[in-house]
């Protein structure tokens, strides 16, 4: 199975990979190999959707594909994105199946929403909140990372990756609309991601 994906920021590249793996493995655990076209935008993907549209289907011939932002808070834009895509959609490839997910205000609050993962990779309470609960989700999530990381060896990258692989899907949704939103466009296309 072949996958495009653009998104924004380096720290969302493995993250998201191993997110996008796990919700189709749920969907169809037959499927075993994932290969992702990546298209890092390096900042908004409002102006690469074209290009990336092109450079999954036209050269790539990828099976789906997901565009990935962060919201920054703003309500209306995941439906930019998707009117974006849904233009290419008509042009490049009509019947080509396509994901937008927008976390809301940005990835690292998927992580803060999910919160047992960090609880876990850092031995931290079960019971007690998170700190810094005042802060954007970014920095709140970095902060609590370079506080509790006594391994010099492991980076920040690796501590985005192992709170993907470990982190609990039904919590998230319960905590975040726009995980829910996004687990739930996959659970609308399962049946062709269950005859793949």
């Amino acid at each position: 199975m072949k996958i495009g994906l653009l998104y924004e920021g380096d720290f969302d590249e493995k993250p998201l990979q191993i997110i996008i793996q796990r919700i189709i493995g749920e969907i169809n655990p037959n499927i075993r190999n994932i290969e992702f076209i990546l298209k890092p935008a390096h900042g908004s993907i409002n102006k690469q959707v074209g290009i990336a549209f092109s450079l999954f289907y036209s050269v790539h011939n990828c099976d789906m594909a997901v565009f990935i932002a962060d919201s920054d808070g703003k309500r209306d834009k995941q439906k930019k994105i998707k009117t974006q895509v849904t233009k290419h959609c008509i042009k490049i490839k009509p019947d080509s199946r396509n994901i937008v997910g927008c976390p809301d205000p940005e990835l690292e609050q998927w992580f803060l929403d999910e919160e047992n993962a960090i609880k876990i990779i850092f031995s931290l309470e079960r019971e007690d909140a998170l700190p810094y609960p005042e802060m954007s989700p970014k920095e709140r999530f970095r902060r609590i990372i370079t506080e509790n990381n006594s391994d010099i060896t492991t980076t920040l990258s690796d501590i985005y990756v192992k709170s993907a692989e470990i982190m609990d899907f039904k919590k998230l949704e319960m905590s975040s609309k726009s995980f829910e939103n996004f687990y739930g466009s996959f659970c609308k296309i399962s049946k062709v991601i269950k005859h793949m």
